[in-house]
């Protein structure tokens, strides 16, 4: 897919409702990670995407130079020290995340930061969902696991939630590192995405594994909504390996 196609699925322009209000709802800044791959640098999954994005878009030999970050060095030494497998160690990495980087729901208002390096969000112990999700993609990387964000909305635009893939056992698969579920999570699938998206039985299978109270974790708990709301419009997102030159700070 050559770049004028591509730029036509690029940023939450390409999202069926008002981007506009959704944008200026961010809670960072523009030059900022957080800010920069929904709004500019993710590119919308449509069946005239997919191809591209599950054969080319990511690389899967990782850029990680070692020595260049070292508390994430540590963290993925610790939390892989008993997996053996490729599967065992990004199932390791995202209970990893889930358990040091919390979710934010229940954090009273004057401790709420946003944004940071991946480090800042270790050390601080909370986050929301597309921080944590941003830590378990750093980690694999870290690891030698190729990973990447992924960014995803009711269709009606009224909730959003981020998610990660990861490449492993030779296919991208998905990790929902706020609520600890995977696509290994229900028995004969190993789902990433796009068949959350297409696959009826796929959908109806983690429908009825998420459980209300996962579902109100990320922001969902309203009648008649199931997890697989979440996979009606979404996007993907590379994230590169290096530090960002910024620290967490309050939101404005």
């Amino acid at each position: 897919m050559d770049e004028r196609n591509l730029a036509k699925h690029r940023g939450c322009t390409t999202l069926p409702f008002d981007h506009e209000q959704w944008r200026r709802g961010l809670p960072y800044r523009p030059g900022e990670i957080d800010y920069e791959q929904p709004v500019n640098q993710m590119i919308r999954l449509t069946p005239e995407t997919s191809d591209f994005l599950y054969r080319q878009y990511t690389p899967l030999e990782t850029a990680y130079e070692p020595g260049t970050r070292p508390k994430l060095e540590r963290h993925a030494a610790m939390a892989v020290c008993t997996a053996r497998t490729q599967r065992d160690k990004a199932l390791a990495l995202m209970e990893w995340a889930c358990r040091k980087v919390t979710c934010l729901r229940g954090v009273t208002p004057d401790l709420v930061v946003h944004g940071g390096t991946e480090e800042d969000f270790l050390e601080r112990g909370f986050g929301v969902c597309n921080e944590v999700s941003r830590v378990f993609v750093t980690l694999c990387q870290v690891a030698g696991i190729a990973a990447r964000m992924t960014f995803h909305w009711t269709e009606d635009g009224r909730f959003g939630h981020s998610l990660a893939e990861a490449h492993v056992e030779d296919k991208w698969t998905l990790f929902d590192t706020e609520i600890n579920v995977s696509g290994f999570a229900v028995d004969g699938f190993q789902a990433n995405c796009w068949e959350l998206m297409t696959d009826r039985a796929a959908a109806k299978a983690f429908d009825e594994l998420v459980t209300r109270r996962q579902l109100n974790l990320i922001g969902l708990a309203v009648e008649g909504r199931h997890y697989s709301d979440f996979f009606k419009v979404l996007g993907l997102c590379n994230h590169p390996i290096e530090a960002f030159p910024y620290k967490h700070r309050r939101p404005r």
